[in-house]
């Protein structure tokens, strides 16, 4: 595998590009780039244009020229490098099926703003990985993308299986609501999973209630308020003068009809632990075989500060075991060097500060830390 970084002024690396806007984007790029590139950056490659014709010109001045130097030998030692890749427990699924027939493009790069809920994994530093057929096996834990109305049969029947076998599952009432090999059959996905189907009317045109939790359950504290998005909220913030577009999880899909909520979704199975103002299902936990499925009967404001923990929460009601669970910098990535005989954690954080890091990949024995970028000779 190969990954090349490619910053949008990469003859100034000092220019921008890292999330947090400081002007480092040099930092950022060896950081994502080591994470994409394989097997330790085997095929990795960084590259700049030669224009203006000077040298220091090329790394965006006199300080991104010290920074490229020092990380020319640390990125050439990083090649010998084998990245720890630890069995994931924690399944995410995201059919192009919608993208294709909802948006009818095949434009790739849309899958990614469609797939803002998996955000909130990162934020609470849970392990996951694209469902794969080679590791359905080790999955505890599916999240399915609520803005995945359209499933192909092989992941209905793949998610029903997992469930019935003892997997958790997190999905939207209306993930799978259509199934291409299934004509006609609305509700594709709960009807497999032997789930009621809504019932209430699908309202988007007014502004979506906050639902509120009652009782125990994994996920929220008895009373806590959930913050639901309609096509009127997504409206209305798209006009805010104080939105930071980039960091606006819907800003590339505004116009569509993803965002909404039951009213009056009156249930009679499953344990519903939040409702909406008129009293109907906001929230429902269902056991299903082996499993159990919490259901969101709506689209839930996907905006990190409104649900951080929630996938941490989820990850322990579906027993994930995670060494890196609940570590300070979720951005880690571990490795070894066989020939050199050192142990690697590479991280990337915007906020100084003091941490206390899991770094679970390291072998038991005494060890000498060394810190590269900043050629700190920490102890033992």
């Amino acid at each position: 595998l190969g990954w090349i970084t490619e910053p949008h002024h990469p003859h100034r690396w000092a220019a921008y590009g890292d999330p947090a806007q400081k002007g480092w984007v040099l930092d950022w790029s060896v950081y994502v780039m080591t994470a994409q590139a394989g097997g330790g950056g085997a095929n990795l490659h960084v590259y700049y244009m030669p224009k203006p014709m000077s040298l220091t010109a090329h790394y965006g001045g006199a300080f991104a020229y010290d920074r490229f130097e020092k990380y020319a030998p640390i990125v050439n030692e990083l090649h010998g490098m084998k990245l720890l890749e630890i069995p994931k427990q924690v399944g995410i699924m995201q059919d192009e099926l919608s993208l294709l027939t909802k948006h009818r493009t095949t434009f790739v790069p849309r899958l990614i703003d469609l797939a803002q809920w998996f955000d909130l994994l990162k934020a609470d530093a849970i392990d996951y990985e694209w469902m794969r057929s080679a590791n359905l096996k080790n999955y505890r834990l599916l999240v399915l993308n609520p803005l995945d109305e359209v499933l192909s049969r092989e992941n209905i029947e793949n998610v029903d299986r997992l469930v019935r076998d003892g997997a958790c599952a997190i999905m939207n009432a209306r993930t799978g609501r259509v199934c291409p090999d299934m004509p006609g059959q609305d509700y594709a996905l709960l009807q497999k999973l032997g789930l009621p189907a809504p019932a209430g009317a699908y309202v988007q045109n007014q502004p979506a209630a906050k639902a509120k939790v009652s009782g125990e359950n994994p996920f929220f504290k008895d009373g806590a308020e959930i913050a639901f998005i309609s096509q009127a909220d997504v409206a209305r913030e798209e006009q805010e003068p104080s939105l930071e577009f980039w960091k606006w999880p819907y800003r590339w899909i505004p116009h569509s009809d993803y965002f909404g909520y039951y009213q009056n979704n009156k249930l009679d199975k499953g344990q519903i632990i939040a409702r909406f103002p008129d009293g109907g299902a906001a929230m429902s936990l269902h056991e299903v075989g082996k499993g159990k499925v919490l259901v969101m009967w709506g689209t839930p404001d996907m905006k990190i500060n409104l649900l951080k923990g929630f996938m941490a929460n989820a990850a322990k009601w579906a027993d994930v075991k995670s060494p890196r669970a609940g570590t300070a910098i979720p951005t880690m990535l571990e490795g070894d060097h066989k020939v050199m005989k050192r142990h690697y954690a590479l991280l990337f954080c915007e906020t100084p500060g003091e941490y206390v890091q899991k770094i679970p990949g390291v072998p038991d024995g005494r060890w000498f830390i060394d810190e590269m970028v900043g050629d700190q000779k920490l102890g033992v």
